[in-house]
C-alpha cells in the first residue's frame, strides 16, 4: 500500500500575452504583484508569432512574456490563482467584452512543469471550480523537454531559458527550507 506523501511547496509563474503597449505590461504584473506578491524572474519581452488564435479578440501586434513570483506555494493553490488571473483579464476587457491580456498561471516544481486552463482536454485533469491542470514539460537531461501538445510559444528558447533559470531559483529556494 502507497502511503500519501503532502507535495513540497512550487514555483509560481505567469505567462502573459498582451497587445502591443509601452506601458501596458508594467499595469498588468502591477496587478500580479499585488494579488501574488513580488517578483523573482521576468523574461523580455518577445512578439507573439506563434499563433493567430488570440489576434481576433486581442487584436495585433500581440506580445508575450513570463513572470514569477518570489514566494513558494502550494500545488493546490493554483485553483484559486487561476480564477484570480481571470478577474484581472477581465478588469482590462473592453466595452465589447474582448480581452486585451491572457494570463496563463502555473507552477514549476524539480520534475514538471503544470499550467492551469479553464478549459476541459483529453491531457488536462480536473482539479475543481471549473478549472483544469496539464503537464507540459518534464526535466529531462538538465533541461525542459515538451510535451506533444505543449504550445510553441512555450517552446520558445525565450521560454526555456527563463524556466531553466526559475527551476534553479526554486532549487535554491528549496535548499533554504
Amino acid at each position: 500500500m502507497s502511503v500519501p506523501v503532502i507535495s513540497q511547496p512550487v514555483k509560481l509563474f505567469c505567462g502573459i500575452i498582451f497587445k502591443d503597449n509601452d506601458s501596458y505590461p508594467e499595469v498588468i504584473i502591477h496587478d500580479l504583484i499585488e494579488a501574488f506578491g513580488g517578483l523573482c524572474l521576468k523574461s523580455p519581452i518577445i512578439d507573439f508569432v506563434f499563433t493567430d488564435y488570440y489576434s481576433r479578440e486581442m487584436g495585433e501586434p500581440l506580445r508575450r512574456m513570463w513572470i514569477a513570483f518570489d514566494k513558494l506555494i502550494e500545488p493546490d493553490d493554483l485553483v484559486e490563482i487561476k480564477l484570480e488571473t481571470n478577474n484581472i483579464e477581465n478588469r482590462f476587457m473592453d466595452n465589447e467584452g474582448n480581452r486585451s491580456v491572457n494570463i496563463d498561471p502555473g507552477y514549476l516544481c524539480l520534475s514538471k512543469i503544470i499550467l492551469a486552463s479553464a478549459k476541459n482536454y483529453s491531457h488536462r485533469i480536473y482539479l475543481r471550480e471549473g478549472i483544469y491542470g496539464q503537464v507540459d514539460f518534464r526535466y529531462i537531461d538538465n533541461t525542459w523537454q515538451p510535451l506533444e501538445w505543449t504550445y510553441p510559444d512555450y517552446q520558445s528558447a525565450t521560454c526555456t531559458k527563463f524556466m531553466n533559470e526559475l527551476r534553479a531559483i526554486y532549487k535554491s529556494q528549496l535548499n533554504g527550507i
